[in-house]
């Protein structure tokens, strides 16, 4: 309901109480219930989860799908049916952006079991393909005056002036 997450205790004549994920005790006057849309993500026995992974451009795209889709299946709380879909979904600056859909059951806590075990097993998975994800941290410099700039990392020079 709105920014409230979580499970409805009780329903009262002016207030709905609603118990979040967090321990919180929110109470939600029924007037904003009656006339605010509200999301139940348990309604239905299974929820799409998505998971976005950056690849660097320098890795084998439709190796590195394969891989993330093994590794989603290969959770057993990952249903088979309707199987997981692995998409290209951007090609973003540095990296391309794969996402991996997958569901599984709808309740909070198995939902984001479930979801973290899936991202610990792509990364797994890619580590052990020997395929890169991008860095952050990492920026490539494409110097000029190449013996300018190994003069700046060996310390013995300041760098170029753009």
């Amino acid at each position: 309901m709105g920014e409230t997450e979580g499970t409805v205790e009780h329903i009262e004549v002016r207030v709905t109480r609603i118990r979040t994920y967090d321990g919180r005790l929110v109470l939600v006057p029924n007037s904003e219930i009656f006339t605010s849309r509200v999301v139940n993500n348990t309604a239905s026995p299974l929820r799409r989860s998505s998971i976005m992974v950056p690849i660097d451009y320098r890795q084998d795209l439709k190796l590195a799908m394969a891989t993330i889709g093994q590794a989603a299946r290969s959770i057993g709380d990952v249903a088979t049916h309707p199987p997981p879909e692995i998409v290209l979904r951007d090609l973003a600056p540095g990296h391309y952006a794969i996402e991996a859909r997958f569901w599984t059951e709808a309740r909070r806590p198995d939902f984001t079991i479930t979801s973290g075990e899936v991202r610990e097993a792509i990364v797994r998975a890619l580590q052990a393909a020997g395929i890169g994800m991008p860095n952050p941290g990492v920026r490539t410099i494409n110097p000029g005056d190449v013996e300018r700039w190994s003069a700046v990392f060996s310390g013995t020079a300041s760098a170029p002036r753009s």
